[in-house]
Order: structure tokens, then sequence, then C-alpha cells
């Protein structure tokens, strides 16, 4: 006998996205903003995208999934001006390189952790950013 809970066979659920947020207050705005991450959970732990599982990264296969989904998510196209690139609470590798790159939004780094030495290096930033 089949449940009405039961999902058909072969039925995937749809991702979950990462449970991860934080309360924040950037240069712009008078109060106080809760920021919810959009990016897509991991089935791995703790229902965080791979920059917010603060464990994901120091598996050595996963650096390289982190770095390249960064990338990915700094060639995004361009949002409204006003709209801030959240980096909020990231988990970054060093190996990950800040190099030759122009920021032309405001970027909210709050809470970000850059493991071992970074350096921003020839990167502009347009407008306010956030640590």
């Amino acid at each position: 006998m089949l449940s009405i809970f039961a999902s058909p066979k072969g039925y995937k659920a749809p991702p979950k996205r990462c449970v991860y947020s934080q309360k924040s207050k950037l240069s712009d705005q008078e109060h106080a903003s809760v920021y919810r991450c959009i990016q897509p959970a991991l089935n791995y732990k703790k229902n965080m995208c791979c920059f917010h599982d603060d464990t994901f990264y120091t598996i050595e296969d996963n650096k390289s999934t982190v770095i390249d989904t960064l990338k990915e998510y700094l060639r995004q196209p361009k949002r409204e001006d006003k709209d801030w690139l959240n980096c909020v609470g990231f988990n970054i590798p060093s190996e990950f390189e800040w190099k030759d790159y122009t920021f032309e939004q405001p970027v909210n780094f709050t809470r970000a952790r850059f493991y071992g030495k970074t350096t921003f290096q020839n990167v502009i930033f347009e407008k306010n950013v956030t640590f």
C-alpha cells in the first residue's frame, strides 16, 4: 500500500537552499537587515552551500569546487548598481586568488573568513565594500 506521503519511485526532491543567515548593517542602510543565502545546499553536511559549510573546503578534493563556484559567482551578470554582491559568511580557501578584478557594485564580506594569507592584487572596488 502506498502512503500519500511516499515519493514516487525515482523522484528526486529539488535541492534545498543553504540555511545560512546573518544579520548585518551595510554602509548604505539605516538599519540592520538579515542576509539569507540563496545558494543551493550541499547534501554533505548542515544543509549549507559550499561557501558556508566551514568544513567542506577543508577536504582537498572540494577546494577546487569552492574556488570554481566562487569564480562563477563573481562572473554572474551584473546586478543593479545599488545591489550588493553578497559574500557574507563565505569560507574562502587561501588558494583563491583575488587578482586583476574590478568589482563594479558594492561588495559585502561581513563575517567572511579568508583562510591563509589573502591579498587583493590589482583589485578595484568601484563602490562600497564592507568587511
